[in-house]
């Protein structure tokens, strides 16, 4: 069974609200790499996006409500396009390095083909130098993608701790790795 890898470099991401008026600071450029890889005769396409963005650590989900879906701002990141497969496939995430102390990085895959919406995704938090992963939908950094399907992957930020720490503006780097394989 061949597992396809597509890595992509994130500078990524301090999200905040920049002064009273709520506006952000940023600056989103990107480096597109698209890939098509045949597998089982069906071919797929993959698109990373490297991104950064500066921006004002002011407004912040505490730890205590972390969730995707409350982030001020998500970022389109790539896309996994099955639309010429008439398999499933499972995929996996990895993050390959640590947030800043008090940042957390949060990403999500989302079914973007139909009327229902999948969202699957983890959380990385850095707390007293160490790193905890928080998963959730589920809880395992494994899912399906569903052949005939197009996905869209997205990134945000959450300011969890320490925000004093944190210089301002910043820019950060992560990593991420997917590893999808026919079931």
């Amino acid at each position: 069974m061949k597992n396809i890898k597509t890595s992509a470099s994130l500078a990524a991401i301090c999200l905040a609200m920049a002064m009273a008026n709520s506006a952000m600071a940023s600056d989103n450029s990107a480096n597109v790499n698209v890939k098509g890889v045949l597998v089982s005769g069906c071919n797929i396409k993959m698109t990373l996006h490297d991104i950064h963005m500066t921006g004002r650590a002011q407004d912040f989900v505490p730890a205590s409500d972390f969730s995707f879906d409350a982030l001020p701002t998500k970022i389109k990141v790539g896309t996994i396009d099955l639309t010429s497969c008439g398999e499933d496939f499972k995929a996996q995430l990895a993050l390959g390095s640590k947030p800043i102390e008090g940042y957390g990085k949060v990403f999500s895959l989302v079914d973007t083909s139909g009327s229902a919406t999948t969202d699957w995704g983890f959380g990385l938090i850095q707390k007293d130098g160490d790193s905890e992963v928080r998963q959730w939908n589920p809880s395992s950094p494994v899912t399906t993608l569903q052949g005939g399907h197009k996905y869209e992957y997205l990134s945000g930020m959450v300011t969890a701790a320490n925000i004093s720490k944190l210089p301002d503006p910043g820019q950060y780097t992560g990593k991420m790795t997917f590893t999808v394989t026919p079931e």
